[in-house]
C-alpha cells in the first residue's frame, strides 16, 4: 500500500512540473497580447489626429488622403480584429490557466493527503514496532527471566549438593552407653555404612536410633541399645554371647568356659545387661555406682565488666554404674576389682568459667582439667642454672635441701632468700614438663644471688644439658 502511494505521489509531482511549464507559456502569450493591444491603441489615436489635421485640406486631397487613410484604417481595423481575436485567445488561455491552477491545487491536495496518509502509516508502523518491542519485553519478563532464574537455582542446588558430597562427615556410634566410636567419611554416608565402617554388627533385636538407610549429617550420633546383652567371664576374659538358654551353667558352657569343683557361677543383671561369671570362692559379682565429680573449665575472654572471672554454667556431678568382679583375701579385704561393664546413669556436667585476659595479676596455667587461672604477685626475668644431688654440684650427696625436704626433679628449685621456702614459681618456657612448669622454692645455695634460680634435675647429665638460660618467671600467690 505504501509503495503504491509513493508511485502516485511521483506521478503527481511529474504532472505538476509539466503544468508549471504550460503556465509559463500562457503567461508569455498573455504578455505579448497586451503589447499588441497597446500598439493598436496608439495607431487609432494617430488616425484621430490625422482626421482633425486634414479638415482644412482640399477635398480632393482630403479625399485622396482619406482614401489612403481609410485603407490604412481598414488595415488597422484588420489588425485590431486580429488583436481582438488574440485577446479572446488570451481569455481562453486565462480560463485554461485557472483550470490548470485549480487542477494543480486539487493535485496538491492529493499530494498533501498522500503525505498525511504516509505519515499516519509511519506512525502506525512505529506503534506496531513499539508494540512488538513491548511484546518481546513482556516475553522476556514472563518466560526468559524465570527460565534463567530456574537455571541459576538449579545450578546452585547442584553446586551445594556437590559441596555437601565433598564435605567430611564426623559420626559417633555409642553402643549401650559405652565409649563412642568415631567414624569419618568424605561424602555421603548411611547408618548401615557407618556401622560397617566401625566394625559393629548389631543384631536384629537391637534398637538403633536411626534407620539403616538414613543418610547421615555431620556430627550425627548413632545410639545402639542391645535388646538383651549377655556377657560371660571367668574374671580374666569376657565373651559376649547370643543365647536363648536360661540355665547359668549351660550359658557358661556355650561361652566355652569350664566350671571346676572349686569354681562357682554367679549372675547379675543391670538394665538390659546380664552377666554370668565363673568365679573363685574368694570372688563375687557386684553392681556398684560411682560418683563422677565435675571439672571446672576456664575460658579466656577479652574483657569482663568489673570482674576477673564469671561463672557461665554451673557444674553437676555425674554417676556411673559398674558390674564388677571383686576379689578379697582370706581376711575379707578387697585386693582387686575388675569392672566388666560401665553404664552412665547420670552424665557429668562441667562447670564453665570465663576469665578476663587483661587481668593484671592472673595467669592461665595448665592443670589436670586443662587450664586454670592462677594469681601471681610478680613477673620477673631471672638467670636460671641447673644442679643435681651429686657431690660435684652440692658438695654432698645426701639429697636433703636447706628446707629439710628431699630434692625432687620437676619440683625443687634453689632461690635467693628474698623468695621464702614454699614459694611457687612458674616458668612458661618449662610448661611442657610433667609439672607444667611450676616449681617450689626448697633450697638455697652459696652462689645463688638475687635474680638467679637453680633448677634441680635427677642426673648430672641432665643438669649439664640444661646449661644456663635467661627466662621469664611468675611468682605465684
Amino acid at each position: 500500500m505504501k509503495n503504491k502511494l509513493l508511485e502516485k505521489l511521483n506521478t503527481i509531482k511529474k504532472s505538476k512540473s509539466e503544468k508549471d511549464i504550460n503556465e509559463n507559456s500562457i503567461n508569455e502569450i498573455k504578455s505579448e497580447t497586451e503589447n499588441i493591444q497597446d500598439i493598436e491603441d496608439e495607431k487609432l489615436n494617430d488616425l484621430v489626429d490625422i482626421e482633425e489635421t486634414n479638415k482644412d485640406v482640399d477635398l480632393d486631397k482630403a479625399y485622396d488622403d482619406n482614401v489612403s487613410s481609410k485603407d490604412e484604417s481598414i488595415i488597422s481595423k484588420e489588425s485590431f480584429d486580429e488583436g481582438k481575436e488574440r485577446v479572446s485567445v488570451n481569455e481562453e488561455i486565462d480560463d485554461d490557466t485557472l483550470k490548470a491552477k485549480k487542477l494543480i491545487e486539487e493535485e496538491n491536495m492529493d499530494v498533501i493527503e498522500a503525505l498525511e496518509h504516509l505519515d499516519k502509516m509511519d506512525e502506525a508502523e512505529e506503534v506496531d514496532e513499539n508494540a512488538n518491542k513491548k511484546k518481546a519485553k513482556d516475553y522476556l519478563n514472563k518466560k526468559l527471566i524465570p527460565i534463567c532464574i530456574c537455571f541459576f537455582i538449579t545450578a546452585m542446588v547442584g553446586l551445594s549438593a556437590l559441596l555437601i558430597n565433598m564435605s567430611t562427615l564426623n559420626i559417633s556410634i555409642i553402643v549401650d552407653d559405652e565409649k563412642p566410636v568415631s567414624v569419618k567419611q568424605i561424602g555421603t554416608l548411611t547408618t548401615s555404612q557407618a556401622l560397617a565402617k566401625a566394625g559393629i554388627s548389631p543384631s536384629s533385636k537391637d534398637t538403633i536410633s536411626k534407620p539403616l538407610d538414613a543418610e547421615l549429617k555431620n556430627n550425627d550420633v548413632i545410639n545402639i541399645t542391645s535388646a538383651d546383652k549377655v556377657l560371660v567371664t571367668n574374671g580374666k576374659k569376657i565373651v559376649k554371647v547370643d543365647t536363648g538358654l536360661t540355665n547359668k551353667k549351660d550359658i557358661v558352657k556355650q561361652a566355652n568356659f569350664k566350671v571346676d569343683k572349686n569354681k562357682k557361677v554367679s549372675s547379675i543383671k543391670h538394665k538390659n545387661t546380664s552377666v554370668y561369671a565363673v568365679l573363685d570362692k574368694n570372688q563375687k559379682l557386684v553392681n556398684k555406682t560411682q560418683k563422677v565429680k565435675y571439672k571446672t573449665v576456664y575460658k579466656e575472654v577479652d574483657t569482663l565488666d568489673g570482674e576477673d572471672e564469671k561463672v557461665v554454667k554451673e557444674g553437676q556431678n555425674g554417676k556411673l554404674s559398674f558390674i564388677s568382679v571383686v576379689t578379697t583375701n582370706s581376711k575379707g579385704k578387697v585386693v582387686n576389682t575388675t569392672h566388666l561393664t560401665k553404664t552412665v546413669v547420670k552424665p557429668v556436667q562441667n562447670k564453665i568459667v570465663e576469665v578476663a585476659k587483661d587481668s593484671d595479676d592472673t595467669i592461665m596455667l595448665p592443670d589436670a582439667d586443662g587450664k586454670a587461672p592462677v594469681k601471681y604477685n610478680q613477673k620477673i626475668t631471672v638467670n636460671v642454672t641447673a644442679y643435681c644431688g651429686c657431690a660435684v654440684c652440692c658438695g654432698k650427696s645426701t639429697g636433703r635441701t636447706a628446707s629439710g625436704t628431699y630434692a625432687t626433679a620437676n619440683r625443687t628449685i634453689a632461690a635467693w632468700s628474698g623468695l621464702p621456702f614454699g614459694t611457687k614459681v612458674y616458668f612458661p618456657s618449662m610448661a611442657n614438663r610433667p609439672n607444667g612448669g611450676i616449681y617450689t622454692v626448697e633450697d638455697r645455695g652459696g652462689a645463688i644471688t638475687s635474680g638467679r634460680i637453680d633448677i634441680y634435675f635427677s642426673s648430672h647429665s641432665e643438669a649439664l644439658a640444661f646449661g644456663r638460660r635467661t627466662m621469664d618467671a611468675y611468682i605465684l600467690k
